[in-house]
């Protein structure tokens, strides 16, 4: 046993030593796990932990130990598991004089502790074998994975959260200790009775900047189990618009602070998938406007997605929820009563007339529908203003080989216009016609900007070729849910479209993305106003086809079949400027 120990301390100082190599910890790693199938493990691990002042040692001891009791030849009757559970009581208060340096192994000894305690079928919710506070603290957070079939009665989850409690009002140095072994038992809450009279007191930690972290996980956790009333719905709201959240929030957008806007923001969605209704249904009051704008911002936030941040695809789904939301309520309809849902759970007018919604099993009082539509309309408009932002390229990144870029860096950019594409087809759902209108401004007055700098010899104009792609990329995705019905303001922005597209220049994306939503729109060119359009796009699209990238020839290619399936009559009549327009580039076609 001497020349063992002697061997494993030899091991552990190569492997945690200054003069350690590649070669020789791969040679000392190699020999200290064969330990953990010796019949001397359990020896071997006891001898370290009580001899050994260092935390790497003692934490290689604890592992050692708990992986030991896995073998049941080497601790096989319940009198070595007894004798081993009161040595690790007695081993972990002796720890407890320097509990932060021994941290890790202190974790390692306690799920060694619980797993005897289960083994040996004794009452894991027993806490008096501690006399130090943050032992069982520790102890409670590690509990829940090992319990497996022992589930907590509700007794012991009241017993559990009531302990807790006592260590998180008032604050001291113990409460956030107490707070992360909260989380754990979360799961197993099957009523909001059980949680709701220390609810109120996560609510003040969320807004604690010390606690901040650990409240966050704590209420996301809930927040996704709970039946959010409408009392709780409000009491909600103040936290998340006031205070703490709100003012960190101002300046982490001031700083572009990534962390915290990210935790709020994944917190912020948890709780509107769960009351989109009541969003939708209170949208006229102020606390609830302000949240939206809020979450605004937050899909916003400065940076480049992908690059600089990673925070503008949080809200995706919850722009499109609270959309499907819209379109399903009185809302929308101009005053129809809602449709039950008994799936969600959402808030629904009662269909007797009366001024009352159903939210959560509780009847409240319904909102003025004009007053709440106004409301979404007036957040979605500037959404809409955020997206085309997001939706914009790298600085000086228009050209199709996208060479500022790194591979995951596009990816990541294609996949939120992906996303995208789908709030924006929500937000046309909600805005209609102001939204064309919105694209058409923003169109033409990036082209009167780029005219006037391409007729001065300028070349700096990226930002408005930025504007221009992000606008023909957001019309193509809303293609399919405009009505096929003459527009005059899509008609001027399809003349400034092959006006900018016939510029001289590298900008092979603007190109792509114009001949895309042409291909997009064929459909509408059946309607006769369309028609004067016909021959100069088809200039465009022949021009197209002689460009070395592969891309833009297919793009061409797709575009002129979509318009000749849908004008099959107006291009048999010109048939003859076809086969001009054919000669006049047939050099340049591969």
């Amino acid at each position: 046993m001497d020349k063992e120990i002697e061997s494993v301390y030899y091991w552990l100082d190569i492997l945690y030593g200054p003069k350690s190599t590649a070669e020789n910890i791969a040679e000392a790693d190699k020999y200290l796990r064969k330990l953990h199938s010796s019949p001397n493990s359990i020896n071997i691990a006891w001898y370290l932990l009580q001899n050994s002042p260092k935390k790497e040692i003692a934490f290689f001891a604890a592992r050692l130990l708990l992986t030991a009791q896995s073998h049941s030849k080497i601790l096989s009757t319940d009198t070595e598991k007894e004798i081993l559970h009161d040595q690790l009581i007695v081993l972990l208060h002796s720890y407890t004089t320097n509990y932060e340096y021994f941290k890790p192994a202190i974790s390692l000894l306690l799920q060694s502790l619980i797993k005897l305690i289960i083994q040996l079928r004794k009452d894991p919710f027993t806490l008096q074998i501690f006399e130090n506070q943050l032992l069982k603290i520790e102890y409670l957070k590690l509990l829940p994975q090992e319990l497996q079939s022992n589930y907590p009665t509700p007794e012991n989850l009241t017993n559990v959260f009531q302990f807790l409690e006592s260590f998180i009002d008032p604050i001291t140095p113990l409460t956030l200790p107490a707070l992360e072994s909260y989380e754990p038992w979360l799961n197993y809450l099957t009523n909001f009775d059980q949680i709701a009279p220390i609810f109120p007191k996560f609510l003040t930690l969320l807004q604690i900047e010390s606690t901040f972290d650990a409240s966050t996980n704590i209420i996301s956790t809930l927040i996704s189990k709970i039946k959010i009333t409408q009392s709780l719905f409000f009491s909600f709201l103040q936290i998340f618009t006031t205070g703490f959240i709100y003012d960190t929030l101002r300046e982490c957008f001031f700083n572009g602070e990534q962390e915290f806007s990210r935790k709020i923001s994944l917190m912020f969605v948890e709780f509107g998938e769960v009351s989109c209704g009541l969003l939708v249904q209170f949208a006229g009051v102020e606390q609830v406007r302000k949240f939206l704008e809020i979450c605004v911002e937050l899909t916003g936030f400065p940076g480049m997605f992908g690059v600089d941040q990673f925070i503008s695809d949080i809200f995706c789904e919850f722009w499109e929820e609270i959309q499907l939301i819209v379109s399903e309520t009185s809302i929308d309809l101009g005053g129809n009563d809602l449709v039950t849902d008994p799936i969600s759970g959402r808030p629904v007018f009662l269909g007797d007339g009366s001024d009352k919604a159903i939210v959560g099993g509780s009847v409240v009082p319904k909102v003025e529908s004009v007053e709440a539509r106004n409301a979404v309309v007036e957040v979605y408009k500037k959404l809409v203003v955020v997206l085309l932002a997001k939706l914009a390229k790298m600085e000086n990144c228009i050209e199709s080989d996208n060479s500022m870029w790194s591979a995951d860096e596009r990816d990541r950019h294609l996949n939120l216009r992906r996303q995208y594409a789908d709030v924006l087809q929500s937000s046309y759902s909600i805005l209609k016609k102001e939204l064309i209108f919105y694209y058409a401004s923003v169109v033409e007055e990036s082209q009167r900007v780029v005219v006037s700098q391409v007729a001065e010899g300028k070349d700096d104009y990226h930002v408005e070729w930025q504007k221009l792609e992000s606008c023909l990329f957001c019309l193509k995705s809303i293609s399919e849910s405009l009505p096929k019905v003459y527009d005059v303001e899509m008609h001027k922005m399809f003349e400034i479209f092959l006006q900018v597209g016939g510029i001289e220049g590298r900008l092979v994306d603007l190109k792509l993305m114009i001949l895309r939503v042409f291909e997009s729109y064929s459909e509408h060119f059946s309607i006769p106003e369309y028609h004067p359009l016909l021959l100069p796009l088809s200039k465009f699209i022949f021009s197209s086809m002689t460009f070395k990238s592969v891309k833009m020839r297919g793009y061409a290619v797709d575009a002129f079949a979509s318009l000749v399936e849908v004008c099959k009559v107006e291009f048999a009549q010109g048939a003859g400027m076809l086969f001009e327009m054919y000669d006049a580039v047939k050099d340049g076609l591969e």
